[in-house]
């Protein structure tokens, strides 16, 4: 069973403004997942092995917790 804590589409579907950036749906979370990952590296082994190398891309400032969300 998975439990879905938040979801982007939430925050940009429904009653919002229409000039609302689809994007900023994933700005809370994302802030969020840049935390585990750059400053507590409390993500699993699997998620660091991911083909892309997005771990190490945070680590570099090349890619924010936002960016990965939206991945």
């Amino acid at each position: 069973m998975t439990t879905v804590y938040d979801k982007a589409k939430w925050h940009y579907e429904g009653d919002f403004p229409e000039d609302l950036d689809e994007d900023q749906g994933f700005v809370h979370t994302g802030m969020y997942l840049g935390w585990v990952i750059d400053d507590n590296n409390l993500y699993s082994e699997e998620f660091h092995q991911a083909p892309s190398n997005e771990i190490a891309k945070v680590h570099q400032e090349l890619l924010s917790g936002t960016e990965i969300y939206m991945n």
